[in-house]
């Protein structure tokens, strides 16, 4: 079942500060019929435009499905500028160790682990419940009314391909946990862009 969710995502992307930038990666699974064990990254993109983002629409549907494989986006905003200091204190660190560095592995690390968005947005991943709007109201519910602070912190809803994930602000996370201790949420992790 193919997934598009580029006109979702696209009203959350901003740019206010020169460098600030979206990571986004064709990652192909063994699950979506790719031939690894794993994951394998296709290809990185850095997003740093509105203009970016509509100009490799195509390519990145288009890939994604050449490859059998999924295009995956951080919500949360890099900053080129910020991400190339942590990559020269990197690469600084693992010489002085006598680690050997493979730059573009490490960069693709760098921009994984490090965000700058002061808006942050976090994802609640629910399997298995695309046919049941009920269940997903029902999240939705007990985050806006019992998770502190109180009030609607609910971004958008992502499709993906056996669930939905719940894109939200930043809330108390234990009162979530103690009623819904199965379901995952994710301060920092890529969402579907567009499943094959």
């Amino acid at each position: 079942m193919t997934v598009n969710n580029f006109d979702i995502i696209r009203p959350m992307l901003t740019f206010e500060n020169e460098g600030d930038c979206y990571y986004l990666q064709i990652i192909q699974r063994k699950k979506d019929g790719g031939t690894t064990k794993s994951a394998h990254t296709i290809r990185d993109y850095y997003i740093t435009s509105i203009d970016s983002f509509d100009e490799k629409k195509d390519e990145i549907i288009t890939m994604c499905d050449i490859f059998k494989a999924r295009a995956m986006i951080r919500l949360n905003k890099r900053n080129i500028n910020e991400c190339n200091l942590y990559l020269i204190s990197e690469i600084i660190d693992r010489n002085v160790k006598k680690q050997t560095v493979i730059a573009p592995r490490l960069y693709a690390s760098v921009m994984g682990s490090h965000h700058c968005d002061k808006h942050k947005k976090w994802i609640i991943d629910v399997d298995d419940v695309t046919s049941d709007a009920s269940i997903i109201a029902q999240y939705i519910t007990f985050i806006n009314n019992n998770c502190e602070p109180c009030g609607d912190k609910i971004i958008c809803l992502i499709p993906s391909s056996t669930g939905i994930h719940i894109i939200t602000t930043p809330f108390n996370l234990c009162t979530f946990s103690k009623q819904y201790p199965s379901i995952d949420i994710h301060k920092d992790t890529p969402t579907n862009l567009y499943i094959s």
